[in-house]
């Protein structure tokens, strides 16, 4: 059954255990414990700002948001997300969530950690940083928000589906792969740039033939891929895209 987490004064309720997804616990004060989300379960404020400090343990799909109501939400502590996808939904385009603690998922490479969905924005903090062990994050509504240098791990893929986009907010990123018909924009005055590694670049073989008095040299690579890279939305001092020249 779903159920609805509201937050309110200094209590923090958490719906579901580690062990028994079906309970519901109570931690009475702020960061005085760990909070368990389970699958089916709607965070939710009383539409003034609120944080948590807790650590989270996620074991299921949750919903940040309600109906007619706001989330001016921040999990300080840190989120582990398990070994299997989660997805995180924004109830209404007027939500910004904001993680402050560190991400992780233990879904491992070619698997998805993170999903996002729902209008709304997902703020990173300064002091947030992602360990997701070589697993995919998508961009499955709204809008993803950076808090520092490179908060997506390189070697994670990030889609940015069509319609949602990734926000430098004034930090440079860098990756090895992109994925998705989204946008990537910079709110931040501060000038930004997004770095796509080239992957599998092979220089032309060599000149292997004879030429006296000359030594072989490097041909222009080749196998240079096309990329689709949309900034908008720059701030006062813009947002550049940029290659690198790093072979991966």
């Amino acid at each position: 059954a779903n159920r609805a987490l509201e937050l309110a004064g200094d209590a923090a309720l958490a719906w579901g255990d580690p062990g028994d997804a079906g309970a519901v616990a109570a931690t009475g004060l702020l960061n005085s414990r760990f909070m368990a989300i389970a699958g089916g379960t709607s965070l939710l404020t009383d539409n003034a700002a609120r944080t948590i400090h807790n650590a989270v343990i996620v074991n299921g799909d949750f919903t940040i948001g309600g109906r007619n109501q706001g989330a001016a939400l921040t999990l300080a502590g840190n989120i582990d997300l398990g070994a299997t996808a989660k997805t995180i939904s924004f109830a209404s385009p007027a939500i910004t969530t904001t993680f402050n603690g560190t991400l992780t998922s233990a879904a491992g490479t070619g698997n998805t950690g993170l999903t996002k969905t729902g209008e709304g924005i997902l703020q990173f903090g300064a002091t947030s940083s992602l360990v997701f062990n070589g697993a995919g994050f998508v961009i499955n509504g709204g809008v993803v928000r950076s808090g520092k240098t490179d908060q997506i791990p390189v070697d994670t893929l990030l889609t940015i589906n069509t319609g949602t986009g990734f926000d430098l907010n004034g930090n440079p990123q860098t990756l090895n792969a992109l994925a998705g018909g989204g946008f990537i924009t910079n709110s931040s005055a501060t000038a930004a740039t997004f770095t796509l590694k080239r992957p599998d670049i092979r220089p032309y073989p060599y000149n292997r033939r004879p030429v006296q008095r000359r030594r072989a040299r490097r041909l222009p690579m080749i196998n240079e891929p096309p990329v689709d890279v949309l900034i908008v939305g720059a701030g006062a001092a813009g947002a550049a895209f940029a290659w690198s020249m790093a072979d991966t």
